[in-house]
């Protein structure tokens, strides 16, 4: 029963993958939502709005005047609509059938009953990711007739400029926690003394008066339905005053610096709208001494990328070279985001100094995008296991790695080739096979690659020479180094051949 069950479960996801109508309905809907660039986007935007602000209007007239029967059809359509882009959003947001055929493709490797829990778990907890979000809670909420004025907060999700407001915000989660620890720690020790001070006063009976009266004093609002009866009072209202012109500093400085750096980052994504007419390009981030030989290299084999660069300095230097430049910090979302990492950028390569920043943009490309293909660069080679961890599908040593992936680059088909069978395959791994200093001079065909089911993309000699894709005939040398793709158990077995042919 179980069997037959995962079989018409793994038909029917199969079914779906394969299915034209199936992936051109959902790319529509994907791109309606989320697609900026998608031409009918601004469209719908523009339309919900419209409706947000005609149903909101329609509950206010209600309140006093009773709305008549076409006014309250308008407000069912309104209903549906909405529930029905709640449950399109829930649909887009994830492919399951994917999910599905991974998990079961494995266990018909492994030979294996599937675990079902941990399937259903793996589903849910990836739907539950869109449904937990603030905004899809809100969406789900203002379905309702009564809850109708939280319609209003939809419209930041309509709007790209609240979006990317809201965005900038957020990166400045630390200066407004601590600016609204400051405005809560003032607001409770002015309340405090007002409650204390004024027990006479009529007008402070309970203590959230005093808090209303500490908050417009803040605020240097100033109603009037308040003032202090007593010297202490008035002296607390003094330094008070001056406390909510500090605070009110602070915040307007801090709202117009990230409002600063809003438009700054609008105007330089203005200057490359050049950049979205590419269709299937790579993402250059960092254009250090690898960063130059890679795109060279891109440049050469005609292929299109984008270099993302946080430094002015290097920025200038790779427009001098006439490369297509986004003047970005490659880890943020954002930015990847803009660049439609996962749709128009089918591949991301991590190549800046520092390991953290390349983990970081290797974590953002892959919260974007589950398909992605990211490489990232090792300045440290204990680091490449975390990039792999991450989300990289490669992670590239310093020295080595350059060289290989140039040689790659120089050939795209080859490295199309090597690079989607080690990303489609996640039990193959690419290792470096160290020759014995004992080794004599041997033919590569000796160590009987193809028998072991392994792949020898490239010999490095110890002078630091590349031989790659080499063939049979090629000589293996002592102190080489031999790069090999292959099973685990298979990568193993060559070793053992390699030290047998060093002893021989």
């Amino acid at each position: 029963m179980g069997n037959f069950f995962a079989d018409t479960l793994l038909k029917t996801a199969y079914r779906l993958d394969t299915s034209s109508d199936y992936a051109a309905t959902k790319s529509f809907f994907k791109n309606l939502f989320l697609n900026d660039s998608y031409r009918y986007k601004k469209y719908f935007d523009y339309s919900m709005i419209v409706i947000v602000f005609l149903t909101v209007g329609i509950y206010l007239y209600d309140i006093k005047d009773n709305i008549g029967e076409l006014l309250w059809l308008f407000e069912i359509f309104a209903i549906l609509l909405f529930l029905s882009e709640y449950l399109l959003r829930f649909w887009v947001h994830s492919d399951v059938h994917t999910i599905i055929i991974a998990k079961l493709e494995e266990c018909e490797e492994l030979r294996i009953s599937p675990n079902w829990r941990e399937l259903s778990w793996i589903i849910i907890k990836n739907k539950l990711s869109f449904m937990l979000h603030p905004m899809s809670i809100i969406d789900l909420l203002s379905i309702h007739p009564e809850l109708r004025p939280l319609r209003l907060f939809k419209i930041f999700r309509y709007s790209e400029i609240t979006r990317g407001l809201f965005s900038v915000l957020a990166t400045k989660k630390y200066e407004f926690g601590v600016l609204f620890i400051i405005i809560s720690m003032t607001v409770f020790i002015a309340s405090s003394m007002f409650y204390v001070f004024e027990t006479a006063n009529p007008k402070v009976a309970t203590y959230f008066d005093a808090v209303y009266w500490a908050v417009i004093t803040i605020a240097t609002v100033g109603y009037g339905d308040m003032v202090p009866s007593t010297i202490e009072s008035k002296v607390a209202s003094i330094f008070l005053v001056f406390a909510g012109l500090g605070v009110i500093a602070m915040l307007t400085s801090l709202v117009t610096t990230t409002l600063g750096q809003r438009i700054s980052a609008v105007r330089e994504q203005k200057s490359h709208q050049h950049i979205g007419k590419l269709r299937d390009f790579a993402l250059v981030c960092g254009f250090g001494k690898m960063g130059e030989e890679l795109s060279a290299r891109l440049h050469d084999a005609k292929v299109d990328f984008v270099i993302v660069e946080v430094d002015r300095n290097r920025t200038e230097r790779a427009k001098s070279l006439g490369y297509k430049v986004f003047y970005a910090d490659a880890s943020k979302v954002e930015t990847l985001k803009t660049l439609e990492v996962g749709q128009k950028a089918t591949s991301v390569i991590a190549l800046t100094k520092s390991d953290i920043t390349n983990i970081s943009i290797v974590l953002a490309a892959r919260s974007i995008s589950k398909t992605v293909k990211i490489i990232s660069k090792a300045n440290d080679t204990k680091n490449e296991q975390k990039m792999l961890f991450a989300g990289a599908d490669e992670a590239i040593g310093l020295g080595l790695g350059a060289q290989v992936l140039a040689q790659f680059l120089s050939s795209p088909i080859s490295y199309q080739a090597i690079y989607e069978l080690i990303a489609d395959d996640k039990h193959l791994l690419a290792e470096e096979l160290f020759v014995p200093p004992t080794m004599r001079e041997a033919r590569l065909e000796a160590l009987e690659a193809e028998h072991f089911g392994c792949l020898v993309l490239a010999v490095v000699r110890s002078s630091g020479e590349l031989v790659f894709n080499p063939s049979a005939e090629s000589m293996i040398l002592a102190n080489d180094k031999i790069i090999a793709i292959g099973r685990p158990k298979r990568i193993e077995g060559l070793k053992l051949k390699l030290l047998k042919v060093s002893h021989a």
